[in-house]
């Protein structure tokens, strides 16, 4: 099979390919050239914020790959290595489990969904749209298991897929490290400058552990945490140090960041952008002087499932490719109640 060139001239996209997330707001497509694509959200729809008009082209510049120019459907082993190119294994840390986690090698691939997490209603949504490969964020597994039994989810959620012959691929942290993965697209959704891994990998310095830049003069933390729930539809978010300073110098760690942060204050960052983080992380962070704004692990990393699954289209226009369409945050919001009477003190 040819080898498949993601920076090929004049590439195309499958006509089937979705836009980019949907978060807060209807989609835009505007072609540019041959490969890049400026994506915007033009007006809030069911109940989401419009956002103004300041964050046009969210995922602006990205590089779209180029279409495998064959007859043939792609195998495991194409899909693998298109897989590859775009979240290369020796980006991801020593200690996760990522590539090829369940599966044989199928002599075709024809249905493809992205996911965060592989959990039973996304593997049963897997299942019923007749997935060949499921391509997770999270590993599973991503500890060696003892056994496999229907007794746990891990178990249920791993005899489904290896009764259906469901294949389940991983990228995790070298999704995270790669050139145009999640912490890529944070820092571009965020509009800063300067980009750069806050870690650099020595083999490809436009790789690693990470991403830092420089937010536009006048944004403080708040104007940054408010911009940013608004773009990927949270409905709030946590703020640890002072919100009305300047953002500064932005660092972020999609997921759980909280064990970065004397790495992310010795880069010379005044914010940290992440998923989640644990309050004694979050008191070190202040102690720093480093602010956090914490999105939620979800919010943090889900959109890029979007981005991916568009990603693997234009590069196998073959393949049908979606974002899976029951996942969702474990985690909802719950405002107090403005009605309810003042809890008593409980220190009496």
């Amino acid at each position: 099979m040819p080898a498949i060139d993601f920076n090929a001239a004049n590439t195309e996209i499958a006509d089937d390919v979705e836009g980019p997330p949907k978060i807060g707001g209807q989609r835009q497509q505007r072609q540019t050239d041959s490969q890049r694509f400026h994506w915007s959200i033009i007006h809030g729809e069911d109940g989401g914020p419009a956002l103004p008009a300041t964050r046009a082209g969210v995922f602006r510049g990205h590089r779209w790959g180029g279409s495998v120019s064959c007859q043939m459907m792609p195998n495991l082993k194409d899909v693998i290595t298109a897989l590859e190119q775009l979240a290369p294994p020796r980006l991801a840390a020593e200690w996760d489990n990522v590539g090829l986690l369940v599966g044989t090698a199928r002599p075709t691939i024809t249905r493809l969904m992205t996911c965060l997490t592989l959990t039973p209603e996304v593997a049963r949504e897997a299942v019923a749209e007749q997935a060949d490969l499921v391509v997770s964020h999270h590993p599973l597994p991503f500890r060696p298991v003892k056994r496999i039994t229907n007794e746990t989810a891990t178990g249920s959620v791993l005899l489904e897929l290896l009764a259906t012959g469901i294949g389940v691929w991983s990228g995790h942290t070298a999704w995270d490290s790669a050139a145009g993965g999640i912490n890529r697209l944070l820092a571009e959704t965020l509009d800063l400058e300067h980009v750069g891994p806050i870690e650099p990998d020595e083999a490809s310095p436009d790789t690693g552990f990470g991403r830092m830049g420089t937010a536009p003069a006048g944004r403080t933390v708040a104007d940054l945490a408010r911009g940013l729930t608004a773009l990927l539809g949270c409905p709030g978010c946590h703020v640890a140090g002072t919100a009305e300073r300047a953002a500064g110098r932005v660092g972020i760690v999609c997921g759980s960041g909280g064990e970065s942060v004397a790495t992310v204050a010795a880069a010379g960052c005044q914010t940290l952008v992440t998923g989640e983080i644990k309050l004694h992380d979050a008191l070190a962070a202040v102690a720093h002087d480093l602010a956090v704004v914490a999105v939620g692990h979800h919010a943090s990393e889900r959109f890029a499932m979007e981005v991916l699954a568009d990603r693997i289209a234009s590069s196998l226009p073959e393949v049908h490719c979606w974002a899976s369409r029951t996942e969702a945050d474990p985690l909802v919001w719950l405002p107090a109640d403005p009605q309810a009477a003042p809890a008593a003190d409980v220190r009496n």
